[in-house]
């Protein structure tokens, strides 16, 4: 997916989207979905959509993409706009209700189909922080905007002298089957993972911690030489940040790769890929359901897809 995330908002096409929509791209605290059934110009429709916004600045920034209907958080379908939007009437709601307001949002009317549209909004990280117009501060986390501590909120107004780090996206979930008999023998994933400053200043000290279940791990896979340590039944692998990462720059973290075979499809199943991001600061966590991720042509592995060994 990084062809997107380094998208600008005002490149984004229709052909874009659907790549979203046919992959189930799963959302995240930077790209998130409403459905676009009910969107309005309305004043109060357009003062919630303000909150989210506001959230998602005072977050790293992020794009909300009105007209594809999530399912468990992921790009289910598109329920397009049915009007043109009206961008000018929409970015002076927006002002009216978030101080101050963000340098650099963009709002794209796309066309998916005749007479059906989406809205994009593409918000950059914020240099500061930023209220809504009830005169509280929220940030966005799991899929919503929550209101912020105090403590936060200082660090915000106080942002340019912070380095921030955040895990930004993790991509390249799609399967790479072994076929045997019509079934899978194994299906790999080879997933790359972005992070991203959030803060003006430059780090330079950071790592990333990769959790999962054991059945999973493939000896003499590119993880062999990452191995730390065993957590219960999940082993975690440990990759050094190499490079400094500047402000609001995202880089390229990590890949790996692991498998799923029918011994392990229980522990895909039921595990999860933790991710853990520490640095200077602290540090940002993380968790994937992997059978909800992880997918082939966009849907979940089932067990009756393997080809199950032979009894003897």
């Amino acid at each position: 997916m990084e062809w997107f995330f380094h998208t600008k908002g005002n490149a984004i096409t229709a052909g874009d989207l659907q790549h979203l929509v046919t992959h189930g791209a799963p959302a995240h605290q930077h790209l998130h979905y409403i459905k676009g059934d009910d969107f309005s110009h309305d004043e109060k429709y357009v003062a919630r959509l303000a909150k989210t916004v506001s959230a998602m600045a005072n977050s790293g920034g992020g794009i909300i993409i009105i007209g594809i209907k999530p399912s468990r958080h992921k790009a289910s379908s598109f329920t397009p706009i049915q009007q043109d939007p009206d961008i000018t009437i929409i970015k002076h709601i927006l002002i009216a209700n978030i101080n101050p307001f963000p340098d650099g949002i963009k709002i794209n009317s796309i066309e998916i189909k005749p007479e059906a549209f989406c809205l994009a909004i593409t918000i950059p990280a914020g240099k500061e922080a930023y209220m809504f117009s009830d005169y509280r501060y929220y940030g966005f986390e799991n899929h919503k905007a929550n209101k912020l501590g105090a403590d936060i909120v200082s660090a915000l107004h106080h942002k340019t002298t912070r380095k921030h780090l955040e895990i930004y996206s993790i991509y390249n979930t799609q399967g790479v089957p072994e076929m045997k008999g019509g079934k899978f023998s194994i299906v790999r994933f080879y997933p790359k993972v972005l992070i991203r400053n959030a803060g003006d200043a430059m780090e330079k000290e950071y790592k990333m911690e990769i959790v999962m279940p054991a059945p999973l791990y493939e000896e003499n896979s590119n993880l062999t030489s990452h191995f730390s340590h065993y957590e219960g039944k999940d082993v975690v692998f440990a990759f050094p940040g190499r490079t400094p990462v500047f402000g609001s720059e995202i880089n390229m973290m990590l890949d790996f790769m692991f498998r799923v075979t029918p011994d392990s499809i229980n522990s895909f199943y039921k595990g999860t890929l933790q991710l853990r991001l520490y640095y200077s600061n602290g540090v940002h966590r993380q968790s994937f359901p992997l059978c909800e991720l992880f997918t082939y042509r966009g849907k979940m592995l089932k067990q009756a897809d393997f080809n199950l060994p032979d009894l003897e």
